[in-house]
C-alpha cells in the first residue's frame, strides 16, 4: 500500500519521524514524494555546486523509510525542461549523473 507525501523530504524532522512512523503502522510500505528542491524558500541548485546538506538530509530520511519497511519513491525533477533549466549544458547534466551514481569522472 502506498501514500503520497510530496513534502516529506521538506518537512521539519519531529513532523517527518510522526508520519513516517504513522504510515508504518498502518502498513504502508510505499511512500513516494518530491527530492527536487522546489519547495518554498529552498534555493535551485547551482549545476556545479549542489546543496549537498540537502541530499544527506534526504538520504536520511530515505534511510529511515527503509528501516520502517517503507520504500521511497523519489520525483527527482519536477515538469518538462527542469533538469535542462538547472543543468543548461550536457556537461553539467552527465557531471550530475556520474557524480550522483557513484561513478568516477573521466
Amino acid at each position: 500500500m502506498g501514500a503520497t507525501e510530496m513534502r516529506f523530504a521538506f518537512l521539519d524532522d519531529a513532523a517527518f519521524r510522526s508520519m513516517a512512523d504513522a504510515r508504518a503502522a498502518q502498513k504502508f510500505n510505499h511512500l513516494r514524494g518530491r527530492g527536487d528542491g522546489r519547495r518554498p524558500g529552498c534555493r535551485i541548485p547551482v549545476a556545479d555546486s549542489p546543496d549537498l546538506a540537502q541530499f544527506q538530509r534526504l538520504d536520511q530520511r530515505v534511510r529511515y523509510l527503509n528501516e520502517k519497511g517503507i520504500t521511497a519513491d523519489l520525483v527527482l525533477a519536477g515538469g518538462p525542461g527542469f533538469l535542462t533549466k538547472v543543468f543548461p549544458t550536457w556537461e553539467q547534466r552527465r557531471r550530475l549523473s556520474a557524480t550522483s551514481w557513484g561513478a568516477t569522472r573521466p
